[in-house]
């Protein structure tokens, strides 16, 4: 099962590169300083690849995509607590299908 320890300091990438991790998710990304901090990371740790967390929005999520050290974003809009409680499958496959193209 795959497995991508949170992280959120340098100190914290060292010691999961120590682990042999190479894939971390980064965790809170836009408290941490978004895609600038990415980018800041991206100099340091050219080995390691990211999948940035945390209220991303669907018009920055193209922004992180578009980052070199960034594999994979996760993000909420695309099933709000919401859209799920209501059920609104139909909705949130939408929400999806859009989110899929914005990597592209």
């Amino acid at each position: 099962m795959p497995f991508l320890p949170g992280v959120a300091t340098p100190a914290e990438i060292l010691v999961a590169w120590e682990l042999s991790f190479s894939l971390l998710t980064l965790y809170p990304a836009r408290l941490l300083g978004g895609p600038a901090y990415l980018q800041s990371l991206a100099a340091v740790f050219r080995e390691v690849q990211f999948c940035p967390v945390s209220d991303i929005t669907e018009e920055e999520l193209p922004v992180y995509l578009g980052l070199p050290n960034v594999q994979a974003v996760g993000v909420t809009f695309v099933a709000p607590p919401d859209a799920v409680a209501e059920r609104d499958w139909a909705g949130i496959t939408r929400r999806a299908r859009r989110a899929a193209g914005l990597g592209r």
